[in-house]
């Protein structure tokens, strides 16, 4: 592949953002709060994906290790809420602090990064096994005969969270040589845009259905 092409791919990648938050907001009315939920982190990571993109240093790399810790609490939050587990609900706030304590430790005590500059393939794979982890049990329960309808609801939003923290964090994370993984880190810039397109069919899919439930107790 040519450099071209590449940089294509990753600008492709970055812009992907643009289809589901159009989505989302041409489709605001008729979300539930969760869903609405996605479209201001969907925002946050246009713009720190941007920025990585646009300012060539190292610098940046702050941001996007302090966006990855928001991005783990929100899906580890988004996911908790479509599950409604009474147990998770009940100690989410210990289940947050504990992400918090892997970041800081992964960060200050193993990496010695204390200006946040390196970033944390440690916090990255951890998280993600546990993301990956919850976004599959999630969706396994959603095929379930009597499982609750809330989580059918958001199907799609739960597979997106899955191809996005598994296919591209966890198997990217797996290759320690850094020029094998840049020389086919287009994949991963790939899988970004198809979890992008995911989650523009899960708020398209999300309003028409809140659209049918509305029509049927109306009838």
């Amino acid at each position: 592949m040519t450099e071209q092409q590449e940089n294509l791919i990753v600008y492709a990648s970055a812009l992907s953002v643009i289809l589901p938050i159009s989505a989302g907001l041409l489709c605001f009315s008729k979300l539930t709060p969760l869903a609405k939920s996605f479209i201001p982190f969907l925002v946050l990571g246009g713009c720190v994906d941007s920025i990585s993109i646009l300012i060539e240093s190292n610098a940046t790399n702050i941001l996007l290790n302090i966006y990855r810790l928001t991005e783990v609490i929100f899906y580890t939050w988004f996911i908790t809420k479509v599950l409604g587990n009474a147990f998770l609900n009940k100690y989410s706030g210990k289940f947050f602090l504990s992400i918090l304590i892997v970041y800081l430790a992964t960060h200050f005590l193993v990496l010695k990064n204390y200006n946040l500059i390196a970033l944390n393939a440690y916090f990255d794979f951890v998280s993600s096994m546990m993301l990956s982890f919850l976004s599959a049990f999630t969706i396994l329960k959603s095929t379930e005969y009597d499982n609750k309808q809330n989580i059918k609801s958001y199907f799609y939003f739960l597979t997106g969270i899955f191809i996005y923290v598994f296919c591209t964090n966890i198997l990217f994370g797996t290759i320690a040589n850094d020029e094998i993984r840049d020389e086919y880190w287009f994949v991963h810039n790939l899988l970004n845009i198809l979890a992008m397109l995911i989650y523009t069919v899960a708020f398209v899919k999300s309003s028409i259905k809140i659209k049918t439930e509305l029509f049927n107790s109306a009838s």
